[in-house]
């Protein structure tokens, strides 16, 4: 992004830039765009085409000494208090969000601000064939973290992902072919770490109260595997299909493996009756029930 202009100093709106590299990748059928190491301002939403990739400088926040600013840091200054607007990533098929840190500034702790989904991948009915990939990125404040839905999707991918969600992490709707969900941690801590003015206790009293960690609705067998959740209500909501057209059955079928989850209210909660399940290897510690399943199951 460099060559096409962007800053990445935290002085200046650097979405002219990163629109300017996306449009000459897409025009080529595709490639990836640098993003060096630099904290980058971003005023307007931004949409990958087919095969285009965002490629940046990224480091395990897990790994001790980590500082969750440095990298290649995304600073998100659009959609606030609007939960319904445009995503602030859109990806297309086979297009990835890699090695990013994501943050939204304006973002309150004590009394979080509705934005749009940060991550958003575009239905696979555009003509495209799935694909789309999140890797190695850390969402240190998103309102909804991650959506594939709830128009048709595929084959998408997302893993080694980091974040403390306000709302929700990750949701799955409308999957019609095997997702891959992998290596995902959700907890308070990413926040408190990247702005130490942030209390602990408030936000995680918060998110017990308010967010789920990952949301499957209709989904044709969706792995899920490496997931720890701590600090949420609910670690899992399997649910029925918001929206839903009569060609498909509406049944939410997940495959769990190596699950862990503390902290939290409710561990997997199975509201849909019409689903499968296969869970494997979980170890969860919740205050009110590991695994609840509704009427119906």
């Amino acid at each position: 992004v460099a060559d096409f202009g962007a800053d990445g100093t935290d002085a200046y709106d650097d979405t002219p830039s990163f629109r300017r590299a996306i449009e000459y990748a897409g025009s080529l059928g595709g490639g990836t765009i640098w993003v060096p190491a630099g904290r980058y301002v971003l005023r307007e939403a931004l949409a990958l085409p087919e095969n285009v990739a965002l490629l940046g400088e990224w480091s395990d926040p897990d790994t001790p000494g980590t500082d969750l600013g440095q990298g290649s840091v995304l600073l998100v200054k659009t959609g606030h208090g609007s939960e319904n607007g445009t995503p602030f990533l859109t990806l297309g098929g086979a297009s990835c969000a890699i090695g990013l840190t994501i943050v939204y500034p304006f973002q309150n702790a004590a009394t979080p601000v509705p934005y749009p989904v940060t991550i958003q991948a575009e239905s696979s009915q555009e003509g495209n064939y799935g694909f789309s990939t999140v890797r190695y990125c850390t969402l240190v404040n998103p309102y909804v973290g991650i959506r594939f839905g709830p128009a048709a999707n595929e084959l998408g991918v997302i893993e080694h992902v980091y974040m403390t969600p306000l709302k929700q992490g990750i949701l799955v709707q409308y999957t019609t072919d095997v997702g891959r969900i992998r290596d995902i941690h959700i907890a308070s801590g990413y926040y408190t770490r990247y702005d130490a003015s942030v209390s602990g206790t408030v936000l995680k009293d918060y998110m017990k109260a308010a967010v789920v960690g990952m949301e499957f609705q209709r989904s044709d067998w969706q792995q899920l595997s490496d997931y720890t959740a701590r600090d949420v209500h609910t670690g899992v909501l399997i649910r029925k299909q918001e929206v839903m057209t009569a060609a498909l059955v509406d049944s939410a079928n997940v495959v769990m493996s190596d699950i862990r989850m503390s902290n939290v209210v409710t561990g997997i909660d199975i509201a849909s009756g019409r689903s499968s399940q296969v869970l494997t290897k979980p170890d969860i510690t919740a205050d009110e029930a590991c695994i609840r399943v509704g009427a119906g199951f």
